[in-house]
């Protein structure tokens, strides 16, 4: 049976992996929301016209942004607060940004000083991400419309009722899908189970795809198709043009009832992202998929071991970045195999999607948490502290990371727009040169026998004639005159002067010389 139903017959415009490296723990930079340091929240932002019109920053969801990146934190450039929680991802257009609220208002906020200029009020929690076209804004209401704003002045353009939502049993659902524009055409999902394409000239729907259960996915367009995962554990592709079902693809989780386990592991609330003809997701089975985008075959899963995977995957260059719920990690994973890169333990559940701005990553804790991450290493750079849980996902824009809280805040969080400097090369490096002893290994020790320990000096200029006979399988690096444990590499290099490459993340002795 067809499941599609045509509703105009307007022409559609168009649009336009396997070593697993554990993150650093650094606390750097990490602040409290009452630091004393935030109090002024005066800094000015320097240019907020940098356009992220919709939900992940485009329609393929790959939550790239091309902007100046906060390298560093500095400052809460201000906070606006709202009276419910703010579970959305903000959009920024012309130098606004615009979001949601739990209060049921959708808000227009000033994105260099928090100053409101306007808010409008719907009949229930606004619990999706606004999409910008042509000085309107778009987003759904949990009172079941769809709702066209006037972006300068937030008069009502015009709205349309959705269906009343699907029964659903389980108690998790925080979200509702948000709306992907491509040319003149938006997609939205419902609650009550279809999929919607409008014509936003003619300003009704075009056709419509009953999927037999809820959608709080959000679509994601690429080439001639729309894709949006169910409440069933399917993901769809349909055609942009006609809604014709092209292919479906049933989770692992599609075919596990709540019953068994006491909770959802069928549902889809990840949204589809899309980058070199490869789908990604998440599912509440515990599996992040990897699709051929042509045919819907599978090509990977990576397994979560049952912990959700709501994050919609953030794609750049190859690399796939998705939080685990459960898991309490961020990961990224080659995008072509399936390998895991690196791993970052978070400390807390992730349901935020990420934003990416340069070589730097950027998601939410629902602990609070607002971390900013080295996007090919896994590295932490800089973490700010909310008081209550991050369930929306941040942007970046000219050096500032907005996000919305639970407390019901909008934070803008300023930081340095320029790369750290690269750390000086240590010149002289102290080190404890150990045999490597197997006996000891196996009564499980490191294998570092302290018999014949020596100290050991290195200069880049002037390496010590012992260097060239030195054959330790590790090496304990020690600074300031004391063996630290934490700096404990894997060596197997007959020569010392080839170790010289990590010199460089080794602490310098204040003694250091030529």
């Amino acid at each position: 049976m067809d499941r599609r139903e045509f509703l105009s017959n307007a022409s559609v415009g168009l649009g336009a992996t396997a070593v697993s490296i554990s993150s650093s723990q650094s606390h750097a930079n990490s602040l409290s929301i009452n630091d004393p340091r935030n109090a002024a929240n005066s800094r000015v932002i320097k240019d907020a016209r940098t356009q992220h019109g919709m939900f992940q920053g485009n329609p393929q969801h790959t939550g790239v942004y091309s902007t100046t990146p906060a390298y560093r934190f500095m400052e809460v450039s201000f906070t606006f607060r709202t009276a419910g929680p703010i579970r959305g991802t903000p959009a920024l257009a012309n130098g606004r940004l615009y979001f949601g609220s739990g209060d049921g208002n959708l808000y227009a906020v000033d994105a260099r000083s928090g100053t409101e200029h306007w808010r409008f009020r719907t009949g229930g929690p606004m619990q999706s991400s606004p999409a910008v076209a042509d000085n309107v804004v778009y987003f759904v209401s949990s009172d079941g419309n769809l709702y066209a704003v006037d972006r300068l002045g937030g008069k009502q353009v015009w709205k349309f009722a959705i269906g009343r939502d699907l029964p659903y049993r389980n108690g998790f659902d925080y979200y509702l899908s948000s709306p992907t524009i491509v040319g003149r055409s938006l997609f939205v999902g419902g609650g009550d189970g279809n999929l919607y394409a409008f014509d936003l000239i003619r300003r009704q729907p075009r056709w419509k795809y009953f999927a037999g259960s809820m959608i709080r996915s959000s679509p994601a367009v690429a080439d001639d198709l729309v894709m949006v995962g169910t409440m069933g554990g399917e993901l769809l592709a349909l055609s942009r043009a006609d809604g014709k079902l092209k292919w479906k693809f049933a989770t692992r989780g599609a075919s596990l009832k709540i019953e068994d386990f006491g909770f959802d592991r069928t549902a889809i609330v990840s949204s589809p992202s899309v980058a070199n003809g490869i789908v990604t997701f998440g599912g509440r089975d515990g599996f992040l998929y990897s699709l051929d985008l042509a045919t819907g075959k599978q090509k990977w899963a990576y397994d979560h071991k049952i912990s959700w995977v709501l994050s919609t995957p953030a794609i750049d260059k190859g690399n796939v970045f998705a939080g685990s719920s459960d898991g309490h990690f961020f990961q990224s994973v080659d995008q072509s195999t399936g390998a895991e890169l690196w791993r970052f333990p978070a400390g807390a559940p992730i349901w935020s999607s990420a934003a990416i701005a340069g070589p730097m990553i950027y998601f939410g804790v629902n602990d609070g948490h607002l971390f900013a991450v080295d996007k090919h290493t896994g590295v932490e750079k800089w973490r700010y502290k909310s008081p209550d849980k991050i369930f929306g996902s941040p942007i970046v824009a000219d050096g500032v990371v907005y996000y919305g809280c639970d407390d019901g805040n909008l934070y803008a969080l300023a930081g340095t727009t320029t790369p750290d400097p690269k750390p000086p090369s240590a010149r002289r490096v102290v080190f404890w040169e150990s045999p490597f002893n197997p006996a000891l290994r196996e009564q499980g020790s490191d294998g570092l026998s302290n018999e014949n320990s020596k100290i050991r000096y290195c200069s880049r200029r002037n390496r010590t004639s012992d260097s060239d006979k030195m054959n330790p399988p590790f090496v304990r690096w020690l600074i300031n005159d004391r063996v630290d444990a934490n700096h404990l590499f894997p060596y197997g290099e007959s020569r010392f002067h080839q170790c010289s490459v990590t010199i460089s993340s080794v602490q310098m002795s204040p003694h250091s010389e030529e």
